[in-house]
């Protein structure tokens, strides 16, 4: 057998090595250098009016930006500044070049529009003197010129907003670029003299049932006890004591657990559990424009009623009245988990039960025409029936205004066949 030299072997690698890989020739499989071929012009926006800029900006078919190397013409002048502001309406043809490139974009300038009316707005229309009131103008294309009209309050020259210094009526009119407004009539009156006593409505959710139900009274009671302008209203769930008005409260407020303690109804709610008096401070001390009075006499079953409610300021015309009947000394067991004494309490006594509303539960509207500054809005009930199963000795009225969202601005109480005036 031949054998064959492995020097032969290797000489054969070296040749075909040198000629497979040689370093002066380029690969048939690499890409070609991308090359550009086209520029595109843009602007921010093709249509202005006189006195608007628009702002170019030019990209290559490689998405490189060129605008600082193009050359840039308006309607054939070149131009340096970008944005450029177009002074004049017309149609303007912007054409970019870079190189042997070239892009060319319509700019549309239009003249700006002339206002041919204005109209005028006050907020508010009825207040007291010394409280101001703004003036807001808007033209006919939807601009609020405020800031650069001129206004007049009974042809005298005033700012917005204005503090009107007397009382009266007073017609306010805006001018602007040549245009009048329409007049705005402002009611402005002589603040009231009248005031009113706060009071407060704390509205108890409870039940016999409910162990935890004490805690809350206990509180109720020593805050009632300790200021005659707290006054409660025990709404009862699902006991001897519950009927048809206190199950509409109760699906209003939907309370999330028993005890639950709403301070003026939507206003606010005591916390659970230790019922802190500091709580129901800013209630008592807020001043109320609303006030309440009450009157009644029994007849046997029935009762006639007379609530007043007084005005001396009027910021809300949409109000309501609530009148309830309670009954306080009702003598019935009640679950107790954590107050001292047995569980149940045989001789719980039960103070400020809702036993019946002479309106809605949740109160009926007072007509807007009927609030007035310095007015009373006066609301009778002629012969109403007295529901049956309470102790008539411990009876007592209690009325109250919220607003449209049920916070309850004053209140006040009585016993029946008394007469409690304004306080």
């Amino acid at each position: 057998m031949k054998k064959i030299s492995i020097l032969k072997y290797f000489a054969l690698f070296l040749i075909v090595g040198i000629m497979s890989c040689g370093s002066d020739e380029t690969p048939d499989f690499l890409p070609a250098s991308p090359t550009v071929t086209s520029i595109t012009l843009s602007a921010n926006d093709t249509t202005l009016f006189e006195g608007e800029s628009a702002t170019f900006n030019v990209v290559d078919n490689l998405g490189n930006d060129v605008t600082s190397e193009s050359v840039i013409t308006v309607n054939g002048v070149v131009v340096t500044d970008n944005p450029y502001v177009f002074t004049t309406e017309g149609t303007y043809v912007v054409v970019v070049t870079n190189g042997d490139f070239e892009s060319t974009i319509t700019i549309v300038v239009e003249a700006v529009p002339v206002p041919t009316a204005i109209t005028l707005t006050v907020d508010p229309t009825t207040l007291f003197i010394g409280e101001s009131a703004t003036f807001t103008v808007m033209d006919d294309l939807g601009n609020n010129v405020s800031s650069i009209a001129t206004f007049t309050a009974n042809g005298v020259t005033v700012t917005s907003p204005y503090a009107f210094p007397t009382a009266g009526n007073v017609d306010v009119i805006a001018s602007f670029s040549g245009l009048t407004s329409n007049t705005v009539s402002v009611t402005v009156n002589t603040p009231s003299a009248r005031t009113f006593t706060t009071k407060i409505l704390l509205g108890d959710h409870t039940g016999t049932w409910c162990g935890a139900c004490p805690t809350a009274g206990v509180k109720i009671h020593a805050a009632k006890a300790a200021n005659p302008n707290v006054i409660p209203v025990a709404f009862h769930n699902g006991d001897s004591m519950a009927n048809s008005d206190t199950q509409a409260v109760e699906n209003y407020f939907n309370p999330a657990g028993f005890p639950t303690v709403n301070i003026n109804g939507k206003a606010g709610e005591w916390s659970w559990s230790n019922f802190p008096s500091s709580e129901l401070t800013p209630f008592l001390n807020a001043t109320q424009a609303t006030g309440l009075a009450i009157n009644s006499t029994v007849s046997g079953n029935n009762l006639d009623i007379t609530v007043k409610v007084g005005f001396a300021d009027v910021t809300d015309t949409n109000l309501k009245l609530t009148v309830y009947l309670v009954e306080d000394g009702r003598v019935e067991s009640q679950y107790n988990y954590y107050e001292a004494g047995p569980n149940p309490i045989p001789d719980y006594v039960h103070d400020d039960i809702l036993r019946k509303s002479y309106t809605a539960p949740m109160g009926d509207v007072i007509p807007a025409g009927s609030i007035v500054t310095d007015g009373d809005y006066v609301k009778t009930f002629t012969s109403v029936v007295i529901p049956g199963g309470v102790n008539t000795d411990n009876l007592r009225l209690v009325a109250f205004v919220s607003d449209a969202g049920n916070n309850v601005l004053n209140i006040q109480t009585a016993g029946t066949g008394v007469d409690k005036d304004f306080d």
